[in-house]
């Protein structure tokens, strides 16, 4: 019961956080967004009390989920934002709904129950989950550090500071891991589940914004179905988790070229940051991305105007 309640909160901190950066984003965003979101503040926070050698328990979790959300909301108060955070339109939800999209939203619901139920019924199996991020997250739920963990001790693993070693990788996937398992999870599998479900949702809420609904519908059904990507959606590695960050990040720099919005821009560098912090050689699709956006500013002479 308390990983359900743990992974409530996240969901709530993340839709809370997203609506900090601009309330403006449609709802269906706000909600596919929520969950990575909250989860890459979560073990970004969480490696700050690992930092100030606060041990990871049931206690500074919840405490520091709370903090967050409170923290949130009292910024969603103070600048009035929060009037506009469950605005919602239900002329706007059913236009553009036809046979097509709702055979194609059939699916994408099927396939992806399918996906979710193997996804968390089995453990994870793969070597390199179990070689490192994986054990890593458990071990540091154990240990209720990540900083002192064990396996990162030279005397436990001598080559554990050498090249290609887990301990290279950046730290989201192996906190958020040790997260669940902190709250009692029987294994790690649910934020890969949960992760990809949320996924699927922010690509058609971005996608919509930029072609039509069934457009958008067809697009995420033909992702889902990348046949890598699927198969890695059930997989404990950084992989997947990576590309739910970097794909919608790369979605709303389109937006921003296309619209003007700095909504679009904040939220693409957010993305872009967590896709660096989920794995470290995202910084290539920074560096091409912020190419782009140099190109643009000094064709455009409009730097400033970020």
């Amino acid at each position: 019961m308390l990983v359900y309640s743990g992974i409530f909160i996240l969901i709530i901190t993340g839709y809370a956080f997203i609506n900090c950066i601009s309330p403006c984003f449609n709802q269906t965003e706000k909600i596919g967004l929520s969950f990575p979101a909250g989860l890459a503040v979560q073990t970004f926070l969480m490696l700050l009390l690992d930092m100030l050698y606060i041990p990871f328990t049931k206690t500074s979790l919840f405490s520091l989920q709370l903090l967050t959300l409170v923290g949130c909301s009292m910024y969603l108060f103070k600048t009035g934002i929060y009037k506009t955070v469950f605005s919602f339109s239900y002329r706007k939800m059913g236009k553009g709904i036809n046979l097509v999209w709702l055979l194609f939203l059939v699916g994408i619901v099927y396939i992806e129950y399918m996906n979710f139920a193997k996804c968390i019924y089995f453990p994870p199996v793969d070597r390199d989950s179990l070689a490192a991020f994986e054990t890593i997250g458990y071990v540091t739920a154990q240990e209720q550090t990540f900083k002192h963990n064990i396996l990162y001790n030279s005397g436990y693993n001598i080559h554990v500071h050498g090249p290609g070693s887990y301990i290279s990788y950046t730290p989201m996937v192996m906190l958020s891991y040790a997260y669940v398992y902190v709250l009692g999870a029987v294994n790690s599998k649910l934020i890969n589940a949960l992760i990809y479900v949320f996924f699927l949702i922010t690509i058609y809420g971005c996608g919509k914004r930029l072609t039509t609904k069934t457009g958008t519908i067809m697009a995420t059904f033909f992702i889902l179905l990348t046949p890598e990507m699927l198969t890695f959606s059930s997989l404990s590695t950084t992989n997947v988790i990576q590309a739910v960050y970097v794909g919608p990040a790369v979605l709303y720099s389109i937006l921003w070229f296309r619209k003007r919005q700095r909504k679009d821009l904040y939220m693409a560098a957010f993305l872009m940051a967590c896709n660096l912090w989920s794995r470290a050689e995202g910084i290539v699709f920074i560096g091409a991305v912020v190419c782009l956006l140099a190109t643009d500013s000094i064709r455009k002479k409009a730097g400033k105007n970020f």
